[in-house]
């Protein structure tokens, strides 16, 4: 009954979404100065896709994303299909006294009634954004949502946070390739949910974790390109997902 009602609950919000077509609430991207480096540097960065689609997105879910991202301990946290603005919102308020500096991808929703990146970073220190790129070759399912990658600075470090396409290896690998030659970057960490079983060969570097993302898959990665003289030691987060999301968070310890 209680799932039965939730879905009630979602179809209805998926009409109200029509509103859009009328009115659209600006979203501010980030709140970071691109001005300022940060005079420190992250030791570790996490990944996250916390499947916030109005169909799956429950308050209860929601409170324990924001839970489980307020207990672990890393510097920055990239999260992917944050597609809720209210999610949104919700996220970077209540972990503000903890990550005061947030960056999202593109916020205007495709097609209005879409979905926007769902992109979102969180952090301790300022973040400098540096370059979107967006994929327009997209399918079933994800016609429907904004493909994006995000490029950013943390002090020492260059970033990259992407929500490769789904369902698709194809595709997949194509906008792998594409998100590595369009770099602004030689040297960077490329972090999120890149929906393909072999990313790291693809981008031609080594393999740094054996361990399942999502379900009996690894689709989500940390993957540092070009980097000599660190050290990053990558793990999976093991959670009971029940009532949060169907993919296992990802940390790495940078030193």
């Amino acid at each position: 009954m209680y799932n039965l009602f939730n879905r009630i609950i979602n179809i209805i919000t998926l009409i109200f979404r029509f509103k859009r077509i009328c009115c659209q609430k600006k979203v501010e991207q980030t709140n970071c100065n691109q001005f300022k480096i940060s005079e420190y540097s992250p030791d570790s960065i996490l990944t996250w896709n916390i499947q916030s689609m109005f169909y799956f997105t429950t308050p209860l879910k929601v409170r324990n994303i924001i839970k489980n991202i307020d207990n672990f301990n890393c510097d920055v946290v990239c999260l992917q299909e944050v597609f809720e603005d209210h999610v949104k919102g919700k996220i970077i308020e209540k972990l503000k006294y903890k990550y005061p500096y947030y960056l999202m991808g593109k916020t205007i929703k495709k097609n209005i009634v879409g979905e926007d990146s769902g992109l979102l970073v969180l952090s301790r220190y300022n973040i400098n954004f540096i370059k979107e790129i967006e994929f327009h070759d997209n399918v079933c399912p994800d016609i429907m949502a904004r493909k994006t990658v995000i490029y950013f600075k943390i002090g020492d470090y260059n970033f990259s946070n992407a929500h490769i396409h789904s369902n698709n290896l194809t595709i997949a690998e194509k906008h792998l390739q594409e998100s590595v030659y369009k770099s602004p970057f030689d040297t960077y960490i490329m972090v999120g949910d890149l929906n393909h079983i072999t990313a790291d060969e693809i981008i031609n570097v080594e393999k740094n974790n054996n361990e399942p993302t999502w379900e009996n898959e690894i689709l989500d990665y940390i993957l540092p390109i070009g980097y000599k003289n660190n050290k990053f030691d990558v793990s999976v987060i093991k959670l009971d997902l029940k009532d949060i999301t169907d993919h296992l968070p990802v940390m790495c310890e940078i030193t």
